[in-house]
């Protein structure tokens, strides 16, 4: 059996070069931010009395009503152009919401980003002073966390209140690089497809529809398009960059992120994996493909992590499974 002293220091040794942080919608939950099962009621409540007469809108309705996650019931449906721009639009409605809030109770000190502007802190070393972070997620908890840390932030749009896409090169040194692969909140396109970012609107702009990927299997079409298609290469030299891989409320359903992960893993590159829950696909996926994975989850009694090290199960006290967790973890605590 190994002591909990041991298996924090065998977190640190797998952590001690810089990790590539892959972070999923469990890592903006906490914060307030809303899950698929929050998404797919909405989608539900906003949408059902506008479409109740389209067949392929009530089969969906009809599978997440039966426990369906939202991703598979949107996959393999035929929805018109128009329920598809109306999910998008609701989905925005939704997250915007919970985001902005989120920041006004940031600015009033009323909730605190501490723990993953430390963890951010403590990953940007001397040396080389560079994160890099991929995020599934369209909401700007990740900005926050930077801001809070006072660390600088390359998320591939430049300019002031209008921002346009970047071709220069990913930044090397003094920057935290962040690649949004399913668009952002700020993210907006026209009628011509042209995208151009505006932070912190609280309506979407008259003529835009916003430039986010919602979950099914629409998303592999949109995914090849600008800026999207230029935010997966780049995140796929990023992930073949990567000396190892710190995920945080990451899933492992992204079939264009995952499949670079695990060929990662099968060459020997360290993963962490933090979350509340980890699927059964999820960690199989570990077992199978890597011999130097730690994953830290909620533990089956109150206030306990459990810890899987390269397969094997150890139960602690405490709930390291969290950010802050993580964080003592790292620094000693």
């Amino acid at each position: 059996m190994m002591e909990q002293g041991d298996i924090f220091k065998s977190v640190q040794d797998l952590m001690r070069d810089v990790p590539l942080f892959l972070i999923g919608t469990g890592g903006s939950i906490p914060y307030g931010l809303p899950g698929m099962k929050e998404l797919s009621e909405h989608l539900n409540t906003a949408l059902t009395p506008k479409y109740s007469s389209h067949t392929a809108w009530n089969e969906f309705i009809d599978r997440i009503s039966n426990g369906v996650d939202l991703e598979t019931a949107l996959t393999d449906l035929t929805l018109s152009t128009e329920i598809q721009n109306d999910i998008v639009r609701e989905t925005w409605h939704l997250v915007s919401r919970a985001d902005l809030a989120f920041l006004d109770q940031l600015i009033l000190k009323r909730k605190s980003i501490s723990a993953l502007a430390g963890l951010f802190r403590y990953f940007y070393r001397p040396t080389p002073q560079k994160l890099n972070i991929l995020t599934s997620n369209y909401d700007r908890v990740i900005e926050y966390a930077c801001d809070f840390a006072r660390l600088p932030l390359d998320n591939r749009f430049h300019g002031y209140y209008i921002k346009q896409l970047t071709s220069t090169q990913i930044q090397q040194r003094k920057i935290v690089n962040l690649l949004k692969v399913h668009g952002s909140l700020d993210l907006f396109q026209d009628t011509n497809h042209q995208v151009i970012s505006i932070p912190l609107q609280h309506e979407i702009p008259l003529g835009y529809q916003p430039c986010i990927i919602t979950p099914g299997s629409e998303k592999y079409r949109v995914i090849l398009q600008e800026p999207m298609r230029q935010m997966l290469y780049d995140a796929i030299t990023l992930m073949n960059q990567a000396s190892g891989y710190l995920c945080i409320g990451y899933g492992f359903n992204d079939e264009q992120i995952q499949a670079n992960i695990v060929n990662g893993i099968r060459q020997g590159k360290p993963i962490l994996v933090i979350t509340k829950e980890v699927s059964d696909y999820a960690a199989g996926l570990l077992a199978n493909n890597s011999n130097r994975y730690i994953t830290l989850t909620e533990g089956q009694y109150p206030n306990t992590t459990e810890v899987v090290i390269n397969r094997n199960i150890y139960e602690i006290d405490g709930t390291y499974w969290s950010v802050d967790g993580l964080l003592s973890i790292l620094e000693g605590h």
